[in-house]
């Protein structure tokens, strides 16, 4: 099970990228371009918002998510259809080919470092073609 510091970086930076006003309006819109995220993760999301504990780690993950969003090497502003969140051990739900986006959590220097990893064999990837 991810820590709930796990779960407020990586669900809230994800919300940060869907173009709300605020966090709040986020977390109670409940968005459904947030793929893998259940009720109960907002509901716990929430708690622990309203609780102050966390304040850091929600700030500094909603401004990760916005950073992205308008990075030159980000969203450029563009809203993405979805946002799918794998948790601690859950397969990615859609799709056939496994694919990860990791950008840092630190604080940025300009434009976030991000990563994608593509871990299905290219062959099986589909509108893959092989160059000869």
């Amino acid at each position: 099970m991810a820590s709930l510091r796990t779960e407020i970086t990586e669900i809230v930076t994800g919300l940060g990228m869907l173009g709300f006003e605020s966090l709040d309006e986020a977390l109670a819109a409940r968005p459904s371009k947030m793929v893998g995220v259940e009720y109960r993760h907002y509901d716990k999301l929430i708690a622990a918002r309203a609780d102050g504990k966390h304040e850091v780690q929600f700030e500094e993950a909603w401004a990760n998510g916005m950073a992205f969003a308008v990075a030159e090497d980000g969203l450029r502003e563009r809203e993405p259809k979805r946002v799918e969140w794998k948790g601690p051990h859950q397969a990615p739900s859609y799709t056939p080919v496994h694919v990860e986006v990791r950008w840092s959590h630190g604080r940025f220097q300009g434009s976030p470092e991000a990563k994608v990893y593509l871990k299905t064999p290219h062959l099986e990837t589909p509108g893959y073609t092989e160059l000869s």
